[in-house]
């Protein structure tokens, strides 16, 4: 699967990230799982400058296209890069220092992880879910695995968390933050 579906996934299925893991969104995920590939979130370890310049291509992303746009740029069935879909999106990576746009990926969605880790009983609930789902005797061993890995993903660093909760405490970036989550 490429990056551009993982993208898609974090923003197209928010319910992973944005509500507590537990049976919905893990008979979710084993529905996923069988109509294809899902590949685990690659999460980054985030710093105040990393997590800011995310938010910030996301908000120059948005506002560099009209809104019915924005939201067909993360159709599934669309494979090209975003840098190819909008043209100017490279300047925004490039001014926001990303390589590419697969490690904008990665530190956005590990950003909304991290953001999502902090809320009230999200981490319990993660665990749980993962821990009935190790012990889950219905599943297919390869489908089992690949669900925890996938579990084990949406599971942000502690460092992470605390770049995040940084973020929240600072009005300027808290916006930010809470446009990109809302959105997602």
């Amino acid at each position: 699967m490429t990056r551009r579906l993982i993208a898609n996934f974090l923003l197209g299925f928010s319910l992973f990230v944005v509500s507590p893991i537990s049976s919905p969104p893990v008979a979710m995920a084993q529905t996923q799982t069988q109509e294809s590939d899902l590949e685990p979130f690659k999460q980054v370890e985030l710093d105040r400058s990393l997590a800011i310049r995310a938010l910030d291509a996301y908000v120059a992303l948005k506002g560099s296209v009209p809104a019915d746009q924005f939201e067909n740029l993360f159709d599934e069935g669309n494979e090209e890069k975003l840098v190819t879909l909008v043209p100017g999106f490279h300047k925004i990576l490039v001014d926001n220092g990303f390589a590419d746009e697969d490690r904008w990926i990665e530190a956005l969605q590990s950003v909304v992880i991290a953001y999502e880790g902090l809320q009230d009983g999200t981490q319990e609930e993660n665990q749980r879910a993962l821990e009935d789902l190790k012990s889950d005797q219905s599943l297919p061993p390869e489908q089992k695995q690949q669900l925890i890995l996938m579990l084990q993903s949406m599971i942000p660093s502690e460092n992470n968390m605390s770049v995040v909760k940084g973020l929240m405490s600072d009005p300027e970036t808290n916006n930010k933050l809470s446009q990109v989550v809302e959105e997602m």
